[in-house]
């Protein structure tokens, strides 16, 4: 592929960002990063020497169903070509985040001029709590990468109606569900997007975006049926949900400190020791699968007696408290950058980068109509997470299209003060 110049640019920086990230500050050899940094590290092994001993100690072949497996898979991959190295994980993950930059231009240009187009690409490229976010085994720049990328090839279905992006569109949609199920509905805008512009024509290709999205699920959806009986993408929604619970009723903040994830952790262990001694006499043995369903029961009664206690009213004020923790700075870099400059400059950062992108939605105010797919992965991320627990993280896939407004904002400061009167003009000093 021969790269455009722009395309070389945003390039440019995100290596210089890596190599400051990674060799100045030191990041290229440290250990796994991340609050689930330890479940896709031992899975993606267990990916690679077919021992699954992951969370229970025991039925060390058998592959647990707490996640599902495209994160894991593609860490394994990477492990595979490179002795397992922690580093070309994070410099493959940077080269996914120069991606996401480059496909944040490709898709701003069906919405807006090519200079504006080129400072979304360049606002993706320096978006400070995504430039720290490929140091980390978490999944947020692989989602980042496929939720971008299946926006465009839809978007570029909905312009070009060709067949390529739609299996494009349908190949990265599929792929983002095995990273992060949670993404999963938003198929209804996608195909509300391509449907509103071909209604009964655009059928043939939607069929066929189905097709392929089944095709790739369809494996792990029936692998999952065929142990538990149900049809099921991942084994956690119980335990979701009762900490969404928690958060609601106050027992738990939205910014969901390290003390507070050790609280939780603490909480899980012990649950899963009693759930070991509750099976210990099982003949034949318990499997991995049968004791996460026990789990999610676990966690199923007691959320429903946090329910009972949890009034709408609890409910309707935490909202504004939870949509803003959700969409606040994301503070996620290593600890002795993040409790020295870097959290004051996340939040400097933050409130600049959230006025233009209100500058820009005010400016595209009569435009909305046509820009509401860029708007979609935001309301569907806020939407999904006032059911289940939050964590800043969880909106970083869906903030790169909120810098096409911001672009528009300052590519109106910049017109503007390219068009001020020079005070040299005769006509100006009479």
């Amino acid at each position: 592929m021969i790269l455009s110049k722009y395309t070389s640019v945003l390039l440019l920086i995100v290596c210089v960002e890596a190599f400051i990230i990674l060799f100045v500050m030191n990041q290229a050899s440290q250990g796994t990063l991340g609050g689930d940094a330890p479940f896709y590290h031992d899975t993606a092994i267990g990916l690679l020497d077919y021992s699954f001993d992951v969370k229970y100690g025991d039925n060390p072949r058998e592959l647990t169903m707490e996640k599902t497996p495209g994160y894991s898979l593609f860490v394994a991959a990477i492990y595979a070509a490179t002795n397992e190295s922690f580093t070309a994980l994070r410099i493959v993950q940077y080269i996914l985040f120069w991606l996401v930059a480059v496909g944040i231009y490709r898709l701003a240009r069906f919405f807006v001029d090519e200079r504006t187009s080129k400072i979304s690409g360049l606002l993706c490229a320096t978006c400070l709590p995504l430039v720290f976010y490929p140091i980390y085994h978490l999944s947020e720049i692989l989602a980042t990468f496929l939720v971008v990328w299946t926006v465009y090839h839809t978007k570029k279905w909905r312009e070009n109606d060709n067949w390529a992006d739609t299996v494009a569109a349908g190949l990265y949609f599929a792929m983002l569900v095995l990273v992060r199920p949670n993404w999963a509905l938003l198929v209804v805008p996608l195909l509300a997007l391509v449907y509103l512009g071909f209604k009964t024509k655009a059928l043939p290709k939607v069929a066929v975006f189905g097709l392929i999205g089944f095709a790739i699920v369809a494996p792990w959806l029936i692998r999952n049926y065929r142990l538990t009986g149900r049809w099921m993408l991942n084994s956690v929604s119980n335990q979701t949900l009762h900490a969404s619970v928690y958060q609601y009723a106050g027992k738990t903040s939205y910014a969901f400190t390290t003390q507070e994830w050790q609280a939780f952790l603490a909480d899980l262990r012990r649950r899963k020791q009693e759930i070991n001694r509750q099976t210990a006499s099982r003949v034949p043995p318990a499997t991995v699968i049968e004791k996460e369903l026990l789990l999610e029961e676990s966690y199923k009664t007691d959320l429903r007696a946090e329910l009972q206690n949890l009034s709408a009213r609890q409910v309707l004020t935490s909202l504004p408290k939870r949509i803003a923790y959700l969409w606040s700075p994301s503070d996620l870099a290593p600890p002795d950058i993040y409790n020295h400059y870097y959290h004051r400059l996340s939040q400097i950062y933050y409130l600049l980068v959230a006025v233009l992108i209100t500058g820009g939605l005010y400016l595209r105010k009569d435009r909305l109509k046509d820009d509401w797919i860029l708007l979609a992965p935001a309301v569907y991320i806020t939407l999904i997470h006032l059911v289940f627990h939050i964590e800043s993280r969880y909106s970083i896939p869906a903030r790169p299209f909120l810098m096409i407004f911001a672009a528009v904002a300052i590519n109106r400061l910049m017109s503007r003060k390219s068009q001020v009167p020079s005070p040299k003009s005769g006509s100006d000093l009479t």
